[in-house]
């Protein structure tokens, strides 16, 4: 599989993830509870371990706070952020036709 963009979408009023700041990759210091650090402050990010520092540096990521809670994301959001990044294998399924008409 190859990526070639990611994106991390938080909930304003998550309160599953914790902290809500790991949906963009963010986390905790080591051995710590605080702060929280910003995803490009983490190992995950400075070693690359999942092409996110390679992705972002090639300005491929997008970080986009939405309101709501855990995937409580709204149909505009949705459009607004998520369609955008689908691509089509082959003819459109119904569904995301019927998705992008509404």
């Amino acid at each position: 599989m190859v990526v070639d963009a990611a994106g991390g979408g938080e909930f304003e009023d998550d309160a599953v993830l914790i902290p809500r700041e790991t949906a963009w990759f963010g986390y905790y210091p080591d051995g710590a509870f605080s702060p929280v650090q910003p995803p490009q402050k983490t190992k995950l990010y400075s070693e690359d371990w999942i092409g996110l520092k390679t992705l972002n540096e090639a300005g491929r990521v997008k970080f986009v706070s939405v309101p709501g809670g855990h995937l409580s994301i709204s149909r505009s959001d949705m459009k607004k952020y998520v369609v955008p990044y689908l691509k089509s294998v082959g003819s459109p399924t119904q569904g995301i036709r019927r998705f992008l008409s509404t």
